[in-house]
C-alpha cells in the first residue's frame, strides 16, 4: 500500500538530511524538505512506523528549516503539535527544539499563524521542560536573539 511505501522511504529521507554538504547552499533545500517530508510521515502516517518514537528523536536532529519557506510551516507545526503533546523524544531535547525555533524565527521561515502557533508551543515548551530561555538565546547571535525576544514580547 502507500501508507508502507511512505513509510519506507524514512531511511531513504534521512540519509538525504545526513549528507557531509547537507547544510551547504547546493543541498539545504532538499535536506529541509526532507525534514519536513519525515515530519509529514510521522503526522500522517505514524501507524505504518514501527520506532516511532525513535524516528521522531531522530528528526529533531534533522532542523533547522531556516530557508525553505515551504518546507517549514510542515515541519515546525509538526514540532509544535509533539510540544503540545509532550511527546518524550521533543521534551528530552527541549533546549535543541527552542534553539531551532529560534533560528527558522530569525530567518524569517515561520510567518503568520505558524509562527504564532510555533511562538505558543515554544513558550509552553520553556515551561514544560523548565528551561532558561535567556541562557539559550545567549548562545545565539544578537540579532537573532532581538527577533525571537520581540517574538515572545
Amino acid at each position: 500500500s502507500w501508507a508502507e511505501f511512505v513509510s519506507a522511504s524514512l531511511p531513504t529521507l534521512f540519509q538525504v538530511t545526513r549528507r557531509p554538504n547537507a547544510r551547504e547552499e547546493d543541498d539545504v533545500f532538499a535536506a529541509e524538505n526532507a525534514c519536513a517530508s519525515i515530519a509529514k510521515i510521522l503526522h500522517y502516517n505514524s501507524t505504518k512506523v514501527s520506532n516511532v518514537q525513535e524516528v521522531v528523536t531522530h528528526w529533531v536532529d534533522t532542523l533547522p528549516v531556516t530557508n525553505d519557506e515551504e518546507a517549514a510551516p510542515y515541519a515546525y507545526s509538526f514540532l509544535a503539535q509533539l510540544i503540545e503533546q509532550q511527546n518524550p523524544a521533543v521534551m528530552s531535547q527541549a533546549d535543541k527544539a527552542f534553539v531551532f525555533i529560534a533560528q527558522a524565527l530569525e530567518a524569517e521561515t515561520l510567518q503568520g499563524q505558524t509562527a504564532t502557533r510555533i511562538v505558543g508551543a515554544a513558550k509552553h515548551l520553556v515551561t514544560a521542560a523548565g528551561l532558561d530561555a535567556n541562557q539559550l538565546l545567549a548562545t545565539l547571535p544578537p540579532e537573532t536573539q532581538h527577533t525571537v525576544r520581540a517574538f515572545f514580547g
